[in-house]
Parts: C-alpha cells; structure tokens; sequence
C-alpha cells in the first residue's frame, strides 16, 4: 500500500538522517528508491551490487513521547530556577531533587 506525499517525504528524511550518522555505510549507498508501493519503505543498491529493502518503523507512539518529555520538561525548569556555579557552602556538599509528581511553575521560582 503506497503511502502519502507526506509520509513517503518523512520516511526519506528520516532515511537521510541514518545515513548522515553512519558515513561508512552511506559511502556503499549507490542509489536510493521509494517504490510507489511500499513495503519497503526504501530500497537502496550497494556498490556490490546487491539491494538493500528497508522498512522504516516507529519505536513509540505520540503519547508514550510525550508521557517521556514531562519529566525532562520538570527537570529543566527546576534547574533554571535552581543557582548554579561553585559550592561555597562548609557544610552541603550534595542536595539531589527527587520531585514527585508535583506541578512546578516557573513563576514560582
């Protein structure tokens, strides 16, 4: 089943991506194809000759994404609100915050 414009132009981008962070493997990348239907999402011909079929996939879904950035989000705004730079007190040598599920508002830094 071919996918939409906007998907096929996902699936290449997401394809370039991989093959900019592997430079070796992209270097035996001759050509790259999206067939018109898919699966493989992308074929590519090596320079041996062969063909590689890819199917791309997602590893999450939005909602598991987006259950994941709350707590990098929390964490960000606790550490801007918390000073940084050298430790110049005798007595603390650590103070890790362990923050449950608490709502924090930047305005009440």
């Amino acid at each position: 089943m071919a996918g939409s414009p906007k998907q096929r132009a996902l699936e290449r981008r997401v394809f370039d991506a991989f093959l900019a962070a592997c430079p070796t493997f992209a270097a035996r990348v001759v050509k790259i194809e999206q067939p018109e239907d898919d699966p493989p999402d992308i074929i590519t011909s090596m320079t041996d000759e062969s063909s590689v079929d890819w199917e791309l996939g997602e590893w999450l879904h939005e909602k598991q994404m987006g259950e994941s950035k709350r707590p990098e989000a929390r964490d960000l705004v606790i550490a801007q609100a918390v000073p940084a730079g050298p430790n110049r007190t005798v007595h603390l040598y650590l103070c890790m915050l362990t923050p449950r599920e608490v709502r924090f508002d930047a305005r009440e830094q």
